[in-house]
């Protein structure tokens, strides 16, 4: 037995964390919410990119090995994240496969019409619509997660909802298993 691992996966200001937090306070079960912010967080900006050892491919490492210790402890888990499909990214994805590819895994692609994610990085002030254009130029394929929901298009407790449902049979959920760069 072993915690389960929902991850949501998409560009900055499509409603990862809002969907996360929502989806916690929804569910009867206890998910602990695991942010790919809140480890760079752990490390000055400063400090990241120095010869140190430390950089951003360390700091994913780290989650993944956190998640895969709160699954191990049979703790649920919803990650907020951005995999994205570029070259230099190879490791930081097979590891996610490999880490996870035992466990019972939901990958849910959000997306959003790019003029509001727009408007709502205007209104969040700390993101970058440079960034948010590019990410969503590397994302994966649609087809390569369990499940999209459109953050546009439904509001997040529609999103929950429908996560919700198609939590009934875990054992139809392979992305994981796919989960490569082309």
């Amino acid at each position: 037995m072993s915690g389960k691992l929902i991850i949501l996966n998409g560009p900055s200001c499509v409603g990862k964390t809002t969907l996360a937090t929502t989806f916690q306070n929804t569910v009867s079960e206890t998910y602990f919410r695991v942010s790919v912010d809140d480890y760079l967080s752990m490390v000055p900006k400063s400090k990241l990119y120095l010869d140190n050892g430390i950089n951003i491919r360390n700091v994913i490492h780290f989650m993944h090995s956190s998640i895969r210790l709160l699954l191990e402890e049979e703790i649920n888990v919803i990650v907020d994240m951005i995999y994205l499909q570029k070259y230099g990214t190879e490791s930081v994805i097979d590891e996610c496969s490999c880490f996870f590819k035992n466990y019972d895994v939901m990958m849910i692609k959000l997306k959003c019409e790019l003029k509001e994610l727009k408007r709502r990085a205007e209104i969040r002030g700390n993101r970058d619509y440079n960034d948010i254009q590019r990410q969503i130029a590397m994302q994966f394929p649609d087809t390569s997660f369990d499940m999209v929901l459109d953050t546009f298009q439904y509001n997040v407790e529609e999103c929950v909802e429908s996560i919700i449902k198609a939590m009934g049979d875990w054992k139809r959920f392979n992305a994981i298993h796919r989960f490569k760069i082309d």
